[in-house]
């Protein structure tokens, strides 16, 4: 991997935010984190903040300001952003220019949930950004490093096939967010826009992906009741004999869909809308996040896809066995449980927002 210069080795960089109303600070700040070996985002600032860094750059989210923060968690993340800066690490330190409201009572107890946990999150940084502030508010302090990475397909010529032909489809079926927001970009690129699906049927896999396609103005007509795939396809084999489906996944998954769907008579096409790859290992920037976990510090990590569990058992082998794993689904537990470690919860609905109420639950018990 290529790696950015660093403006001056091994130093702490402390930048405020928000950037001033020119924009420089928004430039230095972009720059700044492109090159950072660690990056630290302190109370108010937000996880969009941390943007520009490079997926292989931890990014610590300190717990939003609730009034009664443990001083443990300011002090640690200190010794951290020091330590890697004695290694020769450049860190990125972002502070809050801005004051922050002192909370109520009501709203300290309601944030209180993971007050003093640290949640390693692993999710994509784009995808990532939401469950950081949500945890962040409930008390945690919060370490984004992906474990995989979401990247366009090397080739879009099959693509750009199904595009040509759209108006072929009964259904579009997606089982992502990432495979609604890749294929739908690249509708609108190559042809006049959204309007052509309009007598196409639109299938999501869950909350998330509907969502993403209201954000084009688009309606979910299905959604199954279980955000899994076996789900989905139980809703759409209904009425699939006969229909031509089109399916837009990742390079990587399960075949479910579409086995059930042609086993019942339905022509399906399937196209690779992106990539989902695992991030390789930057040892220098992936330190202190091992050390983290050596030290006991971490005490949750989220464990959001089979693709995840895989990549993070490659990344920290039986480190894992160190900390609480929060599995979203049946799925992703079987197969951490093939790897050889045990989720210590699993979320109800498969979810983010699932695996979130699962810790909560967990960290209520005695």
């Amino acid at each position: 991997m290529t790696r950015e210069p660093h403006p001056s080795p091994g130093n702490i960089q402390r930048l405020p935010w928000p950037p001033n109303a020119a924009g420089v600070a928004s430039v230095a700040t972009g720059s700044s984190l492109t090159a950072a070996d660690l990056v630290v985002a302190g109370p108010n600032v937000p996880a969009t903040a941390t943007a520009s860094a490079l997926e292989t750059t931890p990014i610590v989210c300190l717990p939003h300001a609730t009034g009664s923060e443990p001083p443990e968690a300011a002090d640690r993340v200190h010794r951290l952003a020091d330590e890697a800066a004695s290694r020769g690490s450049h860190v990125v330190w972002i502070e809050s220019a801005e004051p922050s409201n002192e909370p109520t009572a009501a709203e300290t107890l309601s944030r209180a949930g993971l007050r003093g946990r640290w949640v390693l999150v692993t999710r994509p940084r784009r995808q990532a950004a939401d469950v950081v502030e949500r945890l962040r508010s409930l008390g945690a302090t919060v370490v984004s490093r992906p474990a995989i990475a979401i990247r366009p397909p090397d080739d879009w010529a099959a693509v750009d096939a199904a595009i040509a032909r759209l108006e072929e489809y009964d259904w579009i079926v997606f089982s992502s967010v990432n495979g609604a927001r890749f294929l739908l970009d690249r509708l609108e690129e190559q042809s006049s826009g959204l309007d052509r699906l309009g007598k196409t049927r639109l299938a999501a896999i869950g909350p998330g992906t509907a969502d993403a396609l209201a954000q084009r103005g688009l309606r979910a007509d299905l959604i199954p009741a279980a955000y899994r795939a076996e789900s989905l396809a139980e809703a759409l084999v209904v009425e699939a004999a006969g229909k031509h489906f089109l399916l837009a996944r990742a390079s990587r998954g399960r075949e479910v869909l579409a086995d059930r769907l042609s086993a019942v008579g339905a022509r399906v096409d399937q196209v690779v809308v992106y990539r989902s790859e695992d991030i390789d290992a930057d040892d220098s920037r992936l330190r202190p996040v091992v050390e983290l976990i050596d030290e006991g510090r971490i005490d949750w990590i989220t464990v959001t896809s089979s693709a995840i569990a895989r990549s993070l058992a490659r990344l920290f082998g039986s480190r894992l066995g160190k900390t609480r794993l929060a599995s979203i689904s049946p799925i992703t537990s079987r197969v951490l449980g093939d790897l050889g470690y045990r989720p210590a919860v699993e979320a109800r609905d498969y979810t983010m927002e699932g695996v979130v109420e699962a810790m909560l639950a967990a960290n209520e018990k005695p």
